[in-house]
């Protein structure tokens, strides 16, 4: 893969299920993930292959699209969304056809 970053994951959820998406990404692709969870725990916020995001209404999918363009990189890598629990990949379904194009759901 090299030097040249693809993409920029952006994992939603606070469960070891994302933080163990999160470190593949890391110890397969060099990147470094952003997790998104509604609160604050050990396992996050003492990791140092990811980025942790604390945002409480992430379950909005108004608040979930905002966070979405504000964590896509702002050099126009694209952000790869990913979810971590059947709710909040079916919360990614509902809003996939409003991201920017910068935003990629599987």
């Amino acid at each position: 893969m090299g030097s040249e970053r693809v993409f920029r994951p952006v994992v939603l959820g606070g469960d070891i299920g994302a933080y163990s998406l999160a470190r593949r990404f890391h110890e397969n692709h060099g990147v470094a993930a952003d997790v998104v969870s509604t609160a604050g725990t050990g396992l996050m916020a003492r990791s140092q292959v990811f980025r942790h995001v604390v945002e409480p209404r992430m379950g909005e999918p108004d608040v979930l699209l905002d966070l979405l363009h504000r964590l896509a990189p702002a050099d126009g890598t694209p952000a790869l969304a990913l979810a971590s629990a059947d709710r909040l990949v079916a919360l990614l379904v509902q809003v996939r056809d409003r991201l920017a194009t910068h935003v990629v759901v599987p």
